[in-house]
């Protein structure tokens, strides 16, 4: 809506990824919403500021859960990475977010609906749409929860996992 605002986290961005954000900023023109391409030294305050993100998948997608903006995930790995993943990676999510939940809490689109045309109508769809915003962000305690934030060290509930695992086994 009117005064929204978006930010697009480059991250460790390659050309691709900046061509897609790119043609998806210029496929949101028309809703008339601020854009911002998040440099690492700024991305806090960015996502402060932000209503809606569009994320590469990776580590930025629990900071934007951590800081309780609405995201839309998006990441396209080239063509050798694509083939071993989808031999090898069990989880249908590819956003930490989501995988913790367990559901599409953020909606992800990976490597073919990873599109302008794809991205642009989600990015806009969720900007314009304070319901769909608060049901997103309703979720983000819980899944970060799940993530132990404040909580034991990781390495020590990875090594209760494993040795969970293990006895399973």
């Amino acid at each position: 809506g009117a005064g929204a605002t978006m930010v697009f986290s480059a991250g460790n961005c390659f050309e691709s990824r900046f061509t897609v954000a790119t043609k998806t900023g210029a496929a949101l023109a028309t809703i008339k919403a601020p854009v911002f391409f998040a440099e690492p030294a700024e991305k806090y305050d960015a996502f402060a500021a932000a209503d809606v993100a569009l994320a590469a998948s990776g580590t930025v997608t629990t900071e934007l859960a951590i800081n309780k903006t609405p995201t839309v995930v998006a990441y396209r790995a080239d063509v050798l990475t694509a083939f071993w993943a989808r031999r090898v990676v069990t989880s249908p999510f590819a956003s930490i977010v989501n995988v913790a939940a367990g559901e599409a809490v953020m909606p992800e689109f990976i490597q073919e609906e990873c599109a302008p045309e794809k991205l642009a109508p989600a990015v806009a769809a969720l900007l314009s749409d304070e319901a769909q915003r608060a049901v997103q962000t309703a979720r983000f305690d819980d899944v970060i929860a799940r993530l132990g934030l404040d909580g034991p060290p990781a390495a020590g509930r990875a090594a209760d996992q494993l040795l969970a695992w293990m006895a399973k086994a």
